[in-house]
C-alpha cells in the first residue's frame, strides 16, 4: 500500500496514513491522520522519503499497540471527582470576575455590548422575547453549548483527568460552569447599574492544577515534524504563490498582518499554531480594545502589556471594525496553513481568531462628504491660495493629491500609485486619459478598481499638465506622479504619514471632523455626481465600485494599456465628468 499523496494546489507530495481509531490517542495534534510534508515535487524522491516515514511511523504504530494493550489490564481512565471540578470552576469564576472588573474599570467601549450578546446566546438574565423563532432559540444554545465545552476542555487540560462522553463527570462540570457563568453576567450588570458590590480589585492567585493518579503507561515519545509557529505561518502566508494566475497579497495587507501577529506574540509568544487556543486569542482580543489608534512611535513601539498600563485617555478610541480586521488576518492566516495541509488533524476544530467583535449597525462609521463651504475653506488654505508648499506634504503632492480625489473619487492608495505614463493622450485628442492597471508592483483593492477613466477638464484648467511635464522631465516616463513617492518600497509608510499630515491640516485650516478626512473626497465626488444628474453606472465606473449589474460586464473591452475599460467609450464617461462642475465651489483661489 502506498501512502504518498499529491496536493494539488502546490504540486508537491506529501505521506500520509490513516492511525487507528484506537491509537489516536496516543498522538495527540494528530487527528484521524497522519499527514507529513515531503517538499519536493520530484515523485522519485518523494517515494523514497516516503518509505522512510512509512517506516518509522509503522513502528510508532506498534509501540502504540503495546502500549495500549498493557493500558487495558490496568484501571479505567481518570475522570474528575466532584471536588477537583469545584476547584476548577471556582478558579475560573475568580479570574473571569476579575477579567470583566478590569474591562470595567478601565472604560472597555465593548465590555457591555459583549454582554447583552452572551445574554442573548445563554438567556442567563431575561428570557427570550415571544417573537424568538425555535430555530434561533437552537442555534444559541448550540453556541452556549460549544463555548462551555471549550472552557471545559480548557480546565482539564494539563490535570491528567478526562471527561466522559455523557457520564456524570461531563454533566457536573457542564451544569457548575453554566452557573457560575450565570453569576458572572449577573454580577457584570450590576456593575454597569452603579452596583459595585462583589468587584474583585486584586488579581486571584494562579490555581495549582489538581493532578490525577497516574493510572496507565505514558504514551510513547514520539519525534513528529515540528508544528509551524505563528510566525512561520505569517511568512508561508505572505510569500507569492508561484502558480500563473494567482494573485500576491498588496503590500499594505502584509504591513498590517505583520503588526497583528507581532502584537500576538508579544502577548503569548511564537507559539506553535495548534497551540493557539480561543482564551489566548479572547485575552488578544481585549488587549486590543484597550490600546487606543493614532499613537506617537515612542508609544507604539511598547509592548501591548506595558502599553495597556498608561494612561491613553488622551487619544481617541480604537474602532472595533479595526480590531475585527486584525483578527481577520490572523483567522486568515490559521486558515492558509490549515488549507495546505499542515494541521489537518484539527480540521474539526474552529478557528481560535474568529472571535470578531458584533458591530452596531445603528452607529454611523462611514466617512462624511465634505460639503461647498468645506472645500471653499480647503481652497482658501494656504497651500491653495498662498501657494504654501510644506515639506511634510511633499511639495507640490500637498496642492494635487487633494484636487486629483475630488476630481476623480478615487482612493489615496491608488492616486499615489500613479507614474508619469499613466497619464497618457487618449485616442481621441480632447482629453487626456488615466489608467488604474496592476502593472509593475502596483495593487488594487477589487477586480472593478482596474480602470481607464478621462482625467477632469478642471485639472487641465488649474495647470495639471504643467506639473505632468515636470515630473517627466524630473523622473521620465516610469517615475512617481508624485513628488515624494519615488522610492516604491517605501510607498505605502510615507502614505500613512502624508495622510496623518493632511488630516492636521484640515482639522487646523478646514474642519475638525473624525468622519473628514481624506478618504472623504471618494464620497464628496458622488455626491456632487448625484447632484449634477450624472448617470449613477458613469459615476460607479469613474470611481472604480462593483457594479450592481452583472449585464454590464459583458460590454468591456480592451483598451490601448492592455486592460479592459469600464464598459463606457472615453468620451461618454469624459461627458460625464464634464458635468461634475461642483457648484457652490470657488476654484478661482487655487494657485
Amino acid at each position: 500500500m502506498t501512502y504518498l499523496s499529491l496536493i494539488k494546489k502546490t504540486g508537491r507530495y506529501r505521506f500520509q496514513r490513516g492511525i487507528p481509531a484506537d491509537l489516536r490517542p496516543f498522538f495527540p495534534g494528530k487527528g484521524s491522520t497522519w499527514r507529513e510534508n515531503l517538499d519536493t515535487k520530484d515523485q522519485a524522491v518523494a517515494r523514497q522519503k516516503c518509505l522512510e516515514i512509512s517506516a518509522r511511523v509503522e513502528k510508532l504504530f506498534q509501540d502504540a499497540r503495546r502500549q495500549l494493550e498493557a493500558s487495558r489490564k490496568l484501571a479505567a481512565p481518570n475522570r474528575p471527582p466532584p471536588d477537583v471540578i469545584h476547584r476548577l470552576v471556582t478558579h475560573w469564576k475568580e479570574h473571569e470576575l476579575y477579567r470583566r472588573a478590569q474591562a470595567v474599570i478601565n472604560g472597555d467601549p465593548y465590555s457591555y455590548g459583549r454582554l447583552i450578546e452572551e445574554n442573548k446566546i445563554n438567556g442567563g438574565l431575561r428570557p427570550p422575547e415571544k417573537s424568538y423563532e425555535t430555530d434561533v432559540w437552537m442555534k444559541h444554545r448550540e453556541i452556549e453549548d460549544a463555548q462551555l465545552r471549550q472552557w471545559m476542555n480548557e480546565l482539564i487540560l494539563g490535570t491528567g483527568y478526562t471527561l466522559s462522553e455523557r457520564g456524570a463527570d461531563q454533566y457536573v462540570f457542564w451544569n457548575a460552569l453554566r452557573n457560575a457563568w450565570f453569576d458572572i453576567m449577573k454580577t457584570e450588570e450590576k456593575w454597569y447599574q452603579r452596583d459595585y458590590s462583589g468587584m474583585p480589585t486584586t488579581l486571584p492567585a494562579p490555581l495549582e492544577r489538581p493532578q490525577a493518579p497516574q493510572l496507565a503507561p505514558e504514551a510513547p515519545r514520539l519525534s513528529p515534524k515540528a508544528q509551524t509557529t505563528l510566525t512561520e505561518a505569517l511568512e508561508r502566508w505572505a510569500t507569492p504563490s508561484s502558480v500563473v494566475g494567482s494573485r500576491a497579497r498588496a503590500d499594505r495587507t502584509i504591513i498590517e498582518a505583520r503588526y497583528a501577529v507581532r502584537r500576538f506574540t508579544e502577548t503569548h509568544g511564537d507559539l506553535e499554531v495548534p497551540q493557539i487556543t480561543r482564551r489566548m486569542a479572547r485575552e488578544f482580543r481585549d488587549l486590543l480594545c484597550r490600546i487606543p489608534k493614532g499613537l506617537p512611535k515612542h508609544l507604539s513601539d511598547l509592548p501591548i502589556r506595558e502599553l495597556v498600563e498608561l494612561d491613553l485617555s488622551d487619544y481617541e478610541n480604537r474602532h472595533a471594525g479595526t480590531i475585527n480586521k486584525t483578527l481577520n488576518l490572523l483567522k486568515a492566516i490559521v486558515n492558509f496553513v490549515k488549507s495546505e495541509g499542515d494541521f489537518d488533524d484539527n480540521a474539526d476544530s474552529t478557528n481560535p481568531f474568529d472571535i470578531q467583535i458584533i458591530l452596531d449597525d445603528f452607529v454611523d462609521n462611514k466617512y462624511e462628504p465634505f460639503s461647498a463651504k468645506d472645500l471653499n475653506k480647503l481652497f482658501s488654505s494656504p497651500i491653495f491660495s498662498d501657494g504654501l508648499r510644506p515639506k511634510q506634504g511633499r511639495g507640490e503632492t500637498s496642492k494635487w493629491l487633494p484636487l486629483f480625489a475630488l476630481l476623480h473619487g478615487a482612493r489615496r492608495g491608488e492616486i499615489l500609485q500613479l507614474t508619469v505614463a499613466n497619464i497618457r493622450k487618449g485616442d481621441q485628442a480632447e482629453f487626456h486619459e488615466v489608467s488604474i492597471t496592476t502593472e509593475g508592483d502596483k495593487t488594487v483593492k477589487t477586480l472593478s478598481s482596474l480602470r481607464t477613466i478621462p482625467l477632469h477638464p478642471k485639472m487641465v484648467e488649474l495647470g495639471f499638465l504643467e506639473h505632468l511635464e515636470r515630473r517627466r522631465k524630473l523622473v521620465g516616463d516610469n517615475g512617481s506622479l508624485w513628488e515624494g513617492f519615488d522610492e516604491r518600497a517605501k510607498l505605502y509608510g510615507r502614505s500613512v504619514r502624508w495622510s496623518k499630515w493632511f488630516h492636521g491640516y484640515l482639522a487646523e485650516h478646514v474642519v475638525s471632523d473624525q468622519f473628514k478626512k481624506f478618504h472623504s473626497f471618494r464620497g464628496t465626488f458622488k455626491r456632487f455626481g448625484n447632484d449634477a444628474r450624472v448617470p449613477e453606472p458613469h459615476l460607479d465606473a469613474i470611481c472604480g465600485h462593483a457594479s450592481s449589474e452583472v449585464a454590464r460586464a459583458y460590454p468591456k473591452a480592451r483598451n490601448a494599456s492592455g486592460t479592459h475599460d469600464s464598459g463606457y467609450s472615453m468620451k461618454t464617461l469624459f461627458e460625464s465628468i464634464s458635468m461634475l462642475t461642483f457648484n457652490g465651489v470657488d476654484f478661482s483661489k487655487i494657485q
